[in-house]
């Protein structure tokens, strides 16, 4: 697919990110990606074509902290989202009335909440996502070696660059549930697994009992944390409802 190197500017810093662009006459809807802790642009870069090949527009970028981009994962990392959206907006390419954000774990609890800052996005795609006590066990298990994020963080170099004083204080001052009640009249799609090993699957179900209409909720039988996010055939079934939801790609 033709791909776009970019770089955003988010409170100062540089954001990495890819842009795939289909091959339409018209305005493309698009989609912004929003990976999850620890990962990076690239692991949903299969989704990223399929999109594109469908007819959508696609950002794809590393969180702050991640990557290839500047500062710590911080208590201003949804404005990441709000940059991506400045810049598909600004984009004669893109049909601005129809952005959607689709995030995974804890992309897609960041979706959510950028989805209530931005009214302008047209609709959500949140895939396994914690809520504000399941990312502050991650903040609080990051500094306890016996556990696995806490022996990720101690020797894998891979690990996020964190503020987690900072990010664990704006999670106490947020409510995922009052937010995506605040969603409608957009669009929320909810997806997770039965055998979420993070527990994921009971948060996404009552997400989905908080939410107001529109909104769908599919818990599928089995699979793991990742595997909707990674999942073909649940990549195209979502293409397939963001086009109905949406009046096409």
């Amino acid at each position: 697919m033709p791909t776009e190197t970019i770089t955003l500017t988010s409170d100062g810093l540089t954001i990495a990110a890819e842009v795939g662009w289909p091959e339409r006459p018209d305005p493309a809807p698009a989609l912004i990606l929003c990976h999850g802790f620890g990962a990076c642009k690239e692991h949903h870069a299969d989704f990223a074509a399929a999109a594109v090949a469908q007819g959508w527009a696609v950002l794809n970028f590393d969180w702050r902290g991640h990557g290839a981009s500047d500062g710590c994962l911080d208590s201003r990392a949804i404005n990441d989202v709000g940059a991506a959206f400045a810049w598909l907006r600004s984009r004669p390419q893109v049909d601005a009335r129809r952005i959607v954000v689709r995030g995974s774990s804890m992309g897609g609890y960041f979706a959510l909440h950028a989805a209530q800052q931005w009214p302008d996005l047209a609709g959500c795609v949140a895939i396994s996502p914690p809520d504000e006590a399941a990312l502050a066990g991650v903040l609080r298990d990051a500094h306890d070696p016996a556990t696995a994020i806490g022996a990720w963080r101690a020797t894998g170099s891979d690990f996020p660059r964190v503020m987690g004083c900072d990010l664990g204080c704006w999670l106490e001052s947020h409510n995922l549930y009052e937010t995506v009640a605040a969603l409608t009249p957009r669009p929320l799609l909810l997806i997770s697994c039965s055998g979420d090993e993070l527990g994921a699957a009971p948060i996404a179900a009552r997400l989905a009992a908080a939410a107001h209409d529109p909104k769908t909720l599919w818990l599928l039988d089995g699979g793991s944390h990742r595997f909707p996010s990674h999942d073909p055939a649940t990549g195209a079934r979502t293409l397939a409802w963001l086009a109905a939801t949406l009046g096409g790609a």
